[in-house]
């Protein structure tokens, strides 16, 4: 059971429940400046009126408020969350993207069902003067007037455009690219694994585990869940 008690935790209030253009909803929540992830780092959310939820939700970051005053939650959470709800949020837990600050072009790659979580890097790199383009199959959120969106079959050019690429999506997924797209994708891409995070790190449980080579394993919950191709078996 989830205890809140047993990890430091901060109070966040929903402030707006809204439907994106890809029809999944989005979470808006104030919160202290200590409770917000950075992109591809996560949160372990739990809302006290849910006594019957056992586990806690990890929560992704889709974009920020201004002044440090919150961050809107990327899909999914549970749907008995309404505004107004009170929910209790760890400090920001794992490993996130690492975008150098003098990358000038960014490829975005949506391998799930959104991109919900990439991004905050596209508007990042906007205010930098950089270029972004996305690559996905999944439906269109809205989007800045200056991202690109492209079909995922228009990725392989985008591996000698790019100076770095950022990618969400389930392992499965990333397994699944044809065997000539993936061999091209540069080994320091940074990949955000989206798996079960059931014990944010807590029980080393060993579900999120990815693997590393070797007989390795890699905790996302840890050791990611943004971790470079290089770190995992995928061939």
């Amino acid at each position: 059971m989830y205890n809140p008690r047993q990890m430091n935790h901060y109070t966040a209030h929903i402030i707006e429940i809204r439907m994106d253009e890809d029809g999944l909803p989005r979470a808006m929540l104030s919160c202290p400046p200590e409770a917000i992830p950075t992109p591809g780092r996560y949160v372990l959310a739990h809302a006290p009126a849910d006594a019957d939820l056992a586990l806690a939700t990890p929560l992704f970051a889709a974009g920020y408020a201004q002044h440090g005053r919150g961050f809107t939650a990327a899909p999914p959470f549970p749907a008995t969350w309404q505004p107004g709800s009170v929910i209790q949020l760890t400090a920001p837990r794992g490993h996130g993207f690492e975008i150098p600050a003098d990358t000038r072009r960014l490829g975005l790659v949506g391998l799930g069902l959104h991109v919900a979580t990439l991004l905050p890097l596209a508007l990042a790199a906007f205010e930098h003067g950089g270029e972004v383009a996305l690559f996905t199959d999944a439906p269109l959120p809205r989007l800045p007037a200056s991202l690109e969106a492209n079909p995922l079959a228009a990725l392989a050019d985008a591996t000698a455009w790019a100076d770095v690429l950022a990618l969400a999506g389930p392992l499965s997924a990333l397994l699944a690219l044809p065997d000539e797209l993936r061999t091209r994708l540069p080994g320091n891409s940074q990949i955000l694994i989206e798996t079960a995070l059931p014990c944010g790190g807590l029980a080393e449980c060993g579900i999120c585990a990815l693997p590393a080579g070797r007989g390795k394993w890699l905790a996302a919950c840890t050791a990611g869940p943004v971790v470079t191709l290089n770190q995992l078996e995928i061939a």
